[in-house]
């Protein structure tokens, strides 16, 4: 990929991860392919348009997405809707897992609110 392909993609969201929002250097960006690259046809936020429309297409600017690592690991090749999806699913299993304990005596606590019922938003969604 072109060093200005690179920047284009980093600036797309003023240096922050397209999905969590996390401000990142460009050293650290990764690119992401919006729809997996093993998938077809995709939906896409347009700003011409103010709203998602229908495309296809692999390596094009449209599909390429400044994502941290941790969001690029976990988003793997889901579809946007599995990828919010299994972040539910992982705030959830909190309360099932090792830390449950710590996790439960936080919520008792007042530390922290689960809201399983929030929508999940990524931070392109809420980008203007």
């Amino acid at each position: 990929m072109k060093k200005e392909d690179r920047f284009r993609i980093y600036n797309k969201y003023d240096g922050h991860c397209a999905y969590c929002g996390k401000s990142i250097e460009y050293k650290d960006m990764q690119v992401d392919h919006l729809v997996p690259k093993n998938r077809g046809c995709y939906s896409r936020w347009s700003d011409k348009e103010g709203k998602f429309v229908v495309s296809h297409g692999d390596d094009c600017m449209e599909n390429y997405m400044p994502s941290c690592r941790s969001c690029n690991l976990r988003k793997r090749d889901m579809s946007l809707e599995q990828f919010r999806d299994a972040i539910k699913e992982q705030a959830k299993g909190l309360l099932k897992g090792a830390a449950k304990f710590q996790v439960n005596m936080s919520i008792a606590y007042g530390l922290i609110q689960p809201a399983f019922d929030n929508p999940v938003e990524f931070y392109f969604e809420k980008f203007k």
